[in-house]
């Protein structure tokens, strides 16, 4: 990277476009999935590779319900679809996804200004969660599963104790 920041594709601007990669994983657990995503995707010639073409974050889930052999869902930004592209028929890219997953859809998303949109700021006191996502029916879709994304907004960043029972035969 330049002293002067990075250098992004031509087509790089303030739009950014929103990359969703699911899959199942091919390491039975969420460590080994891990080691090999360090090793791979999350190796520094790997960032910095896809820092150059414009990816502007990455971040890792596991599924929420089972995380230990569930499903992975990488979600990353990008400013240039054209880096977008390039990075992702890279052969080595190609090759370190496939020792991740045994199958992943992959998905990019563009922002809109015609829906409402909104932000939630934490609430004080409170770090900011990360998103979760169970699949589920809903209706009309005749008993198929859609991903129904459910956000926490906060989680306490210290352990609150239970409130006791005051009721009569309570400990």
């Amino acid at each position: 990277m330049s002293p002067d920041g990075p250098s992004y594709p031509p087509d790089a601007s303030a739009q950014t476009f929103l990359l969703t990669v699911r899959g199942t994983p091919v390491p039975a657990t969420v460590e080994e999935a891990r080691t090999v995503h360090n090793a791979t995707a999350g190796a520094p010639p790997s960032v910095a590779g896809a820092q150059a073409l414009g990816d502007l974050s990455h971040n890792v889930f596991v599924d929420a319900s089972n995380g230990a052999g569930g499903d992975l869902l990488f979600i990353d930004y990008w400013n240039s679809l054209s880096g977008l592209g390039r990075f992702f028929t890279d052969p080595a890219v190609q090759e370190s996804a496939g020792q991740l997953f045994s199958t992943r859809e992959g998905t990019v998303w563009s922002g809109t200004d015609t829906f409402g949109d909104f932000h939630l700021a934490a609430p004080s006191g409170r770090s900011p969660g990360r998103p979760s996502s169970r699949r589920t029916p809903t209706p009309g879709s005749r008993g198929r599963s859609s991903p129904t994304a459910t956000s926490r907004t906060s989680t306490p960043r210290s352990p609150r104790p239970a409130p006791r029972s005051t009721a009569s035969g309570g400990r």
